[in-house]
């Protein structure tokens, strides 16, 4: 037999009336008094009684734990008072009185060096908390043991202080802490410690964490999660799709009772108005998801420097860019080619026009609004730098579409057979970003933000006028006219281009000259572009130029059927 005596000066034993045979009771207050007087000789927690007290649980049947072994079953009976004490779920902090104490008990209780009275009480009921769930072996929480560092004695002040005016059977609140572990009632306290010191990382990122369904304790699935906002975000989708049919409907009634008041004039006005059907609806959705949520007050809050400086950049940079692909572009071999039948000019042509109807289709699929609206439409109350060039490929009517297609037609292909590839890229896309950012210095200088502005208008002025510049002494003429009445109605290409450029500038300051939906701002930047462009390309290569004005060596012999409308 072995029997297990309490070290000699182990203070923290506690006395009770029961004189059992020495059993796991005793181990217990064995290691609980050792753990007490540890604590009073150094003020930290040792961990030491943790591993042992599970070390003793795992092995609680083996016999070589047991010096004394009974036909019964050992029982342990504890107070009434700590039974009551003792909840179902371990709080951190338990009060062991009603009121707070003083600060002149504090000072009774921790002496001159007291800490302030509310670290006090929380220290206090911390200790008594961990008293009663047998917990004394885990550390302080973190942010309370960085504030006791000041005071080195206050832990042993308070419990020494607690254990003489609260009496709490310790010993036992050990084994009833033993007993919730093996019945997974301490798992939470486990996990936090294990986390706390590194060995162990849930899945849901941290201790706590909401769990997912049915508590499992891998943490919520993300693929739920996902569902659920994507859930939340169809409603707010809906409540805005029914705000807006609700305020299509009022203004069409508003309308419709304007119209019933003139009906002594012969209208005949329809009673109210169908609700919208599915497809309706599924274009509202898109419509009010592709339109920004800013208000005119925030937009109006960025400054002009700032709403135009990066479109500025943004126009240089591709300026330069396109100019650097003019001078080092050299022609393609034709079986290389996709399209080897077809003349380069053509060729090039086309791939503009096909660009420009793709996105012409792309407006008639409402999906496709959100992108468009961000970079293929300059609006100065949300700049987006792409858009100043996504635009110039952008037309929402085929009308739009269709005049500047001919144009570039017409007047595109002579110039590219003039200039080559590289140059005519580079001039119709440098005066397309140029005319969209003079166009929009000019709405944002005037604080005009709700606006918009698109299409290939200001690219197709450039290359006009690049064409007019190369060769100013070009005859053009009316389309389609005979060939005598072309002769005298014709110009130089030169004195058109003037013609022209004065026609923008009285149509845009004279209002009722003026047409709505036209952007001459963005047209006269395409014509300053182009002209600047064409007296550049003039200044490189006017030694190569021939009497027709043009660059002789790619220039075909046979005029082509368009250039009759031309005069040339």
């Amino acid at each position: 037999m072995i029997a297990w005596r309490p070290a000699r000066g182990c203070v923290g034993s506690n006395k009770t009336k029961t004189t059992e045979l020495f059993g796991l009771r005793q181990v217990f207050s064995v290691l609980t008094g050792c753990q007490q007087h540890a604590v009073r000789k150094s003020g930290a927690f040792l961990s030491i009684t943790g591993p042992i007290c599970r070390s003793l649980r795992q092995n609680r049947s083996h016999s070589s734990l047991r010096p004394f072994s009974t036909a019964a079953p050992l029982r342990l009976h504890q107070s009434s008072r700590s039974q009551q004490q003792i909840p179902s779920r371990a709080p951190s902090e338990l009060a062991f009185r009603r009121s707070d104490l003083r600060s002149y008990e504090i000072k009774v209780v921790f002496g001159p060096d007291a800490p302030p009275p509310q670290l006090a009480n929380t220290l206090l009921k911390v200790l008594h908390s961990r008293r009663v769930n047998g917990t004394l072996d885990l550390d302080l929480p973190s942010k309370l043991a960085s504030q006791l560092k000041a005071y080195p004695s206050a832990v042993d002040d308070a419990l020494r202080w607690l254990r003489l005016e609260y009496p709490v059977n310790e010993d036992a609140a050990i084994l009833r802490r033993i007993e919730r572990e093996e019945a997974g009632q301490g798992d939470e306290i486990l996990i936090h410690r294990a986390e706390n010191l590194g060995l162990y990382k849930p899945q849901s990122g941290s201790y706590g964490a909401k769990l997912g369904e049915e508590g499992d304790i891998f943490g919520e699935s993300e693929l739920q999660k996902l569902r659920k906002e994507n859930e939340l975000k169809a409603e707010q989708e809906q409540k805005e799709v029914d705000e807006f049919i609700e305020q299509t409907q009022q203004a069409h009634e508003e309308k419709a009772g304007a119209l019933e008041a003139r009906r002594e004039d012969g209208l005949e006005v329809s009673t109210g108005s169908r609700p919208p059907n599915l497809y309706e609806k599924w274009k509202m959705r898109h419509y009010l998801s592709g339109t920004s949520k800013i208000t005119f007050e925030e937009a109006s809050q960025t400054g002009k420097i700032r709403r135009l400086l990066p479109s500025i950049l943004f126009a240089a940079t591709v300026t330069c860019a396109s100019y650097l692909f003019a001078i080092t572009w050299t022609p393609p071999d034709r079986s290389r080619r996709l399209l080897p039948s077809l003349p380069l000019a053509e060729a090039t042509i086309f791939g503009i026009m096909a660009a420009n109807l793709v996105i012409l289709a792309l407006w008639r699929f409402p999906p496709a609004w959100r992108m468009l609206n961000r970079y293929f439409i300059s609006t100065p109350g949300v700049v987006t730098v792409f858009s100043n060039l996504g635009n110039t490929f952008s037309h929402q009517s085929f009308t739009h579409l269709l005049w500047n297609a001919v144009v570039l037609w017409l007047v595109g292909i002579s110039l590219h057979e003039d200039v080559g590839r590289g140059y005519f890229l580079a001039m119709y896309l440098s005066s397309g970003v140029v005319g969209s950012v003079l166009s929009l210095s000019n709405m944002v200088l005037r604080n005009v933000l709700i606006s918009s502005s698109l299409g290939a208008s200001g690219a197709v002025a450039g290359v006009f006028a690049a064409y007019c510049t190369i060769n100013p002494s070009s005859r053009i003429t009316i389309w389609l006219l005979p060939e005598d009445l072309a002769r005298w109605a014709s110009c130089e290409a030169s004195s058109f281009l003037f013609f022209v450029v004065a026609l923008e500038i009285l149509c845009m300051t004279v209002p009722s000259m003026r047409r709505r939906g036209t952007d001459y701002v963005a047209h006269l930047g395409g014509y300053a572009s182009g002209f600047l462009g064409g007296l550049f390309w003039r200044r490189v290569h006017e030694p190569n130029l021939h009497s027709r004005g043009g660059w002789g060596k790619n220039r075909p012999k046979e005029p082509r059927w368009y250039e009759k409308f031309l005069g040339r």
